[in-house]
């Protein structure tokens, strides 16, 4: 797996401490337009700046933040720090979304909003106490979601902050929800999609030779 990358803590104001990041991570400032269109957003939800990382062959990474929605109890604005990550293969014959163990009612209710399922994981109980999966192709995301993978998966959505993670055909996206830009989070949010895209596509390759 993918160690921890360098990292420096934020030191002074904010936009300074995305500069360190892109210092210590190899990161290249790009338009949030270009992030708008691949996630969905508008492009004034997003926060300034925005970094692509393309370290890696056949995949290119980028981290920036966004204004999520407001606080329903403070109604403070929350915002989203985000990486994503995009291959140009095939990572994940399915689609599906993990997010931290919530009460079963409202899971239900979140996978029924897409049409999706909650998958249940009898094998592995401690996973299942910590995490939620839900997808529409339960029986390909279940196959899909290995001892490896899911020590991966509970790892990235661990944490007392809002935490969820989106696998698509060719992307991962793995987000924190907060009241601020979790910038001490980034390079985080960028090893556990590049460890999770590692296996994810190992198991494509070998799936797809047989």
């Amino acid at each position: 797996m993918f160690s921890r990358l360098p990292w420096r803590r934020r030191s002074g104001p904010e936009d300074a401490g995305w500069g360190q990041l892109a210092a210590s991570l190899d990161l290249s400032r790009i338009d949030r337009a270009q992030v708008a269109g691949l996630v969905g957003l508008d492009e004034m939800a997003l926060l300034e700046p925005a970094f692509a990382y393309d370290g890696v062959a056949g995949v290119t990474c980028y981290l920036f933040a966004h204004r999520e929605r407001l606080d329903a109890r403070s109604g403070k604005q929350l915002l989203a720090t985000s990486c994503l990550l995009v291959s140009k293969d095939s990572i994940s014959a399915a689609s599906w979304r993990a997010f931290p163990k919530v009460h079963e009612v409202m899971s239900s209710l979140a996978a029924s909003r897409t049409g999706a399922q909650l998958l249940d994981f009898p094998d592995d109980p401690l996973f299942a106490e910590r995490v939620t999966v839900v997808a529409r192709e339960a029986a390909a995301v279940r196959a899909a979601l290995t001892a490896p993978v899911r020590r991966l998966v509970s790892r990235a959505v661990a944490g007392s902050q809002e935490r969820s993670l989106t696998v698509g055909e060719g992307s991962i996206l793995l987000g924190i929800v907060s009241d601020q830009v979790e910038l001490a989070e980034a390079q985080g949010l960028l090893s556990s999609t590049l460890s999770l895209h590692t296996v994810l596509q190992a198991q494509a390759g070998f799936h797809s030779r047989w």
